[in-house]
């Protein structure tokens, strides 16, 4: 239903005048008005039935929009799943768990929503090699998904910042992920997938040149940004380092990620590689041939 709120001139057309709020609402009809009305058949409050044009344009338009995906939520299993399969095996990773909070609406229940109470994945012990010892911290890492060309540091809240302080001055690992996701295509003639354009219908392999279509195609990670928040400072400064013209390095671009190599996790044929001048190399036991003992601990997310 649209009620048009704009006042009526002598003549009953519209007028280009801002209304009171005591206007407005003695325009909105009553509750028994509109229920009136509805009995009357004049409103339906029941949708109708698509046409088959409109079905068709319906399909249209959705095969060429973006696939949705919960990306915060695929986000985080790229990084629990490279913690618990590639740098640290055998520990303990998980989502940290969300607090179920009520809307309220006139005193009544409306609606719940999801509220983070920590970081997004955490690890009781990791094994790092610091000083030549093996140490066990606690680990607390934030996650960022990014569909886009660019992640604004303003994304990170001030809430998700003292969760990670805190997890400094606990003496704890805390790390920030973004996790990089991009439109990719499948190959239906040797498999290979790549990143394409949504707007055209068909695209050339670029392994094997056959055409092959670009309605079927998903967000998939192709790169990981890890920081240590001990570290974080420098990244800041970096971005303000590269401020010239309209950019004002207050977001990461596709610009940026060649300067930002010490902190890159690239996927390479399906498999998560360290850049060679990560920062984590140095911490990790099995890339200087030591083999921490771990504990049974369950494996779960």
């Amino acid at each position: 239903m649209r009620v048009d709120l704009r006042p009526l001139g002598d003549d009953g057309s519209t007028v280009a005048h801002s209304p009171s709020l005591e206007e407005i609402r003695s325009r909105l009809p009553t509750l028994e008005e509109i229920d009136a009305k509805i009995e009357s058949g004049e409103w339906s409050d029941e949708g109708r039935e698509l046409t088959e044009d409109e079905k068709a344009r319906a399909r249209e338009e959705r095969a060429e929009k973006p696939i949705r995906n919960d990306l915060a939520a695929k986000g985080e299993q790229v990084i629990i799943s490279l913690l618990k399969t590639q740098l640290f095996q055998a520990v303990n990773v998980r989502k940290a768990p969300t607090r179920l909070q009520n809307i309220f609406s006139q005193g009544h229940v409306v609606g719940q929503f999801r509220e983070s109470v920590d970081v997004d994945v955490l690890s009781d012990r990791i094994p790092l090699l610091v000083n030549g010892d093996i140490l066990w911290p606690a680990l607390r890492c934030e996650v960022k998904s990014i569909s886009g060309p660019s992640w604004p540091l303003s994304k990170l809240s001030h809430t998700e910042v003292s969760y990670l302080d805190d997890a400094v001055h606990a003496n704890q690992a805390a790390w920030l992920a973004l996790v990089w996701f991009s439109q990719t295509v499948t190959c239906k003639w040797c498999g290979h997938f790549f990143v394409a354009k949504r707007s055209k219908r068909e695209v050339l392999c670029v392994q094997c040149k056959g055409m092959t279509s670009a309605r079927k195609t998903k967000l998939d990670a192709y790169l990981i940004h890890l920081f240590s928040w001990r570290r974080w400072n420098l990244v800041l400064d970096l971005m303000q380092s590269r401020v010239a013209g309209n950019y004002q390095g207050k977001s990461i671009r596709l610009q940026e990620h060649p300067h930002l190599e010490e902190y890159a996790i690239h996927k390479v044929k399906g498999r998560w590689i360290l850049s060679d001048n990560h920062w984590l190399r140095a911490l990790l036991p099995s890339l200087h041939g030591l083999q921490p003992e771990y504990e049974q601990v369950e494996m779960s997310i």
